[in-house]
């Protein structure tokens, strides 16, 4: 029974490495008890490969008393050491135990610790007789190759570099075309039209480069205000106050002088035994000489003839502050045009940001501190004993004796600042009204003067009397002409009533010159005529020598043409034979000499490309 089950141990592989591993971890400390020497002289002495020795020596070890543990053990070694060869015996597959009889595997129990001492020594001997594989000789060291220079490495070639159009740089790197004027540019056709100016091609790179240093400096600049600015305002109120008080001084300092050109005392009478009524009367009688709209004497030329009046003594001096009331209260004045901006608006100032005409009021107006206006605000329509011209004498003639409200008032109808010292409201109205000083005349009559000034000459005067000029400018009359030149109506005037005194004066020498003004229209006429009819003779002339030349070169042309005809007749005769011959023969097709098809209704058999220039001439089908 004990044998069966040793048996069934032994052939079961998964059982007998079982055992195998677990007489391995009992047995660990025996020691073998045979001699290697003797294990060497068995395998020599017998000449079986060492696997069969070592399985004779553990069949021989074990008894049949061995436990299977054991005896499993021992061959697992031996087995183990054989495995050490490389040769053949290594490659071989491991010792497997062959079933034995149950008589046998008893015998093994009992020598099992006799095949572990004979296994052991018998690897070691198999081990120290294997023949060592002999050395390789060693090859020839060359000798090492001296390392080769570097080589330098080649600089990288950078991209062509881009550039970009005006347009471009200013959309992409928000830049202004003065901030591209420092750099520099190629020209380039324009790609949209070849007439149109060149494109100014940038480089990329640069208009970047610009872009962030200007960026840069935008964020310095806002960083320095940020940390700053407390004492930028400062500095700025301070500025302004500083201001306020060198407008206010200059102001005072330039009011002195309004106050003493206003406060010229009366001229005493007495220089003349004439009373002053009579010069008075006098002076009124060039009051008379004003000519309607569109004359000669306008308001300019009658008041400056008043002052010049006015020169010669003290009286006639007096008398003038009467000629020029009376002349302020006949003097014509234009209605302007009804414009929205000209509509008063009590709920608006002229400068509110929510009036839609802004700066058309203002230049109604004549801005602040221009120096000149247009007395656009001045009331025109109202007569000359109107409340409304007694308050702007007033304002304009005196206005120190002006309150602050008045003032203010009065600035804003002219759409002036209406904020300030009074020093600086009265001047900001007198340069409204174009006045330096104060107004030496009426207001009304101020006003006539201001429309005359800016009237231009060819609306300000009649049109018989524009005709007129013409005729004696163009009979050479200089004053005519610079009259005509003139760029307001008040300088046209002056130069007129200087040279012709008035209307009648001019229409007096147009008569005078009709004479010289007929000769020198009907020389005008025949020499314009003789002009005419020198270039008509110069265009026959140009025309007779175009058609002679015309002639000669087709007389040339037809000449050469019965040249090249003559030389090619013997061989077009020649020609024409040899395609006869061919259509005799029977060819489908007669060849011309150009190579094309011959028309077979050509009498020469050509073409109608050759029939016309052959030396036979052109043949009824092709003429």
């Amino acid at each position: 029974m004990a044998r069966t089950k040793a048996t069934a141990r032994a052939q079961n592989p998964r059982k007998r490495k079982a055992a195998a591993y677990q007489s391995e971890s009992e047995g660990e400390d025996s020691e073998p008890t045979t001699d290697d020497s003797e294990d060497s002289e068995d395998s020599e002495a017998s000449g079986l490969p060492p696997h069969a020795v070592a399985r004779d020596v553990v069949e021989s070890s074990a008894g049949p008393d061995a436990p299977p543990a054991k005896r499993t053990r021992a061959a697992t070694r031996a087995a183990a050491a054989l495995a050490v060869n490389k040769g053949e015996e290594a490659k071989s597959p491991a010792v497997k135990q062959e079933p034995q009889p149950a008589g046998e595997e008893a015998e093994g129990h009992d020598e099992g610790e006799g095949v572990k001492a004979k296994a052991e020594p018998q690897a070691k001997a198999q081990k120290e007789t294997k023949p060592k594989k002999e050395a390789k000789p060693k090859k020839e060291t060359k000798p090492k190759k001296e390392p080769k220079p570097k080589k330098e490495p080649k600089p990288k070639k950078e991209p062509p570099a881009k550039r970009l159009s005006a347009s471009r740089c200013r959309e992409l790197y928000k830049v202004t075309d003065k901030d591209l004027q420092a750099l520099t540019c190629e020209f380039a056709t324009n790609p949209h039209d070849p007439n149109w100016a060149p494109m100014r091609l940038y480089l990329e790179h640069e208009v970047r480069a610009l872009a962030e240093a200007k960026q840069a400096k935008k964020d310095a600049d806002a960083r320095y205000k940020e940390e700053h600015g407390a004492e930028i305002l400062a500095a700025r109120l301070e500025a302004q106050r500083q201001r306020r008080l060198q407008d206010s001084e200059r102001a005072r300092q330039a009011v002195k002088e309004v106050r003493r050109s206003s406060a010229v005392g009366l001229v005493q009478p007495g220089s003349t035994p004439l009373p002053q009524e009579v010069w008075e009367n006098i002076l009124g009688r060039l009051v008379h000489t004003l000519e309607p709209a569109g004359g000669v004497r306008g308001p300019g030329v009658v008041a400056a003839d008043i002052v010049h009046a006015g020169l010669t003594c003290r009286d006639t001096m007096r008398a003038v502050g009467s000629a020029l009331e009376a002349l302020a209260a006949v003097v014509p004045l234009q209605q302007p045009p009804v414009r929205p901006w000209d509509v008063p608006s009590p709920r608006r100032h002229p400068y509110d940001p929510y009036d839609p005409h802004p700066r058309a009021r203002a230049h109604a107006a004549g801005g602040s501190g221009s120096g000149s206006g247009s007395g656009a605000w001045l009331p025109v329509s109202q007569p000359a004993g109107d409340p409304a011209w007694q308050r702007w004498d007033k304002l304009l003639r005196s206005p120190l004796d002006c309150t602050v409200p008045e003032l203010k008032a009065a600035c804003k109808e002219a759409g002036c600042k209406v904020t300030g010292t009074k020093p600086e409201l009265v001047l900001r109205l007198l340069s409204a009204c174009g006045l330096d000083n104060a107004c030496p005349v009426p207001a009304r009559l101020w006003a006539a003067l201001l429309q005359e000034r800016e009237v231009s000459r060819v609306n300000g005067l009649r049109p018989l009397l524009a005709s007129q000029l013409r005729d004696l400018a163009e009979a050479g009359s200089a004053a005519a002409a610079a009259a005509l030149a003139a760029a307001d109506l008040g300088s046209a005037r002056r130069r007129l009533a200087a040279e012709f005194l008035d209307e009648q004066g001019v229409a007096a020498a147009h008569v005078a010159c009709m004479p010289r003004l007929l000769q020198i229209r009907a020389e005008r006429e025949a020499k314009a005529r003789q002009e005419r009819e020198a270039r008509a003779a110069a265009d026959r002339e140009a025309r007779r020598a175009r058609e002679a030349r015309a002639a000669a070169e087709r007389e040339a042309r037809q000449r050469a043409d019965a040249e090249r005809l003559a030389s090619r007749g013997p061989a077009a005769a020649a020609g024409l034979e040899r395609r006869r011959a061919d259509l005799a023969r029977g060819a489908a097709n007669v060849r011309c000499e150009c190579g094309n098809t011959a028309s077979n209704a050509c009498a020469w058999l050509l073409c109608g490309h050759c029939c016309k220039p052959s030396g036979l001439g052109p043949c009824p089908r092709h003429k």
